[in-house]
C-alpha cells in the first residue's frame, strides 16, 4: 500500500502565525477536525480540534493566540 492511496490529496492548510480563532473557523467552514500547518509553503505541523480545546481551557485569548503555540510538535512525516 502506498501513502498516496490513503492520504488527502489537497489538505486544507493554515499558516503558523495565524490565530487560533482563524484555525477554528477554517475547520468549521471546511467541516474538518485538523489543518496542516505551513510556514513558507513547507509543511511544519498539524493543528487539531484537541489543540484548540487545550488553548481554550488554558484561558488563552483565541484571537491573539497563535497556531504555532498550540500545534502538535515532533511529528513523524512520510515523504
Amino acid at each position: 500500500m502506498y501513502v498516496a492511496s490513503v492520504m488527502t490529496p489537497n489538505p486544507v492548510t493554515i499558516g503558523a502565525k495565524a490565530s487560533i480563532m482563524e484555525a477554528a473557523k477554517k475547520m468549521r467552514d471546511n467541516g474538518i477536525g485538523s489543518l496542516v500547518v505551513v510556514n513558507r509553503e513547507k509543511i511544519v505541523s498539524i493543528i487539531t480540534e484537541r489543540d484548540i480545546v487545550n488553548c481554550v481551557v488554558s484561558n488563552k485569548d483565541i484571537d491573539s493566540s497563535r497556531v504555532e503555540d498550540f500545534m502538535s510538535k515532533d511529528l513523524i512525516m512520510a515523504e
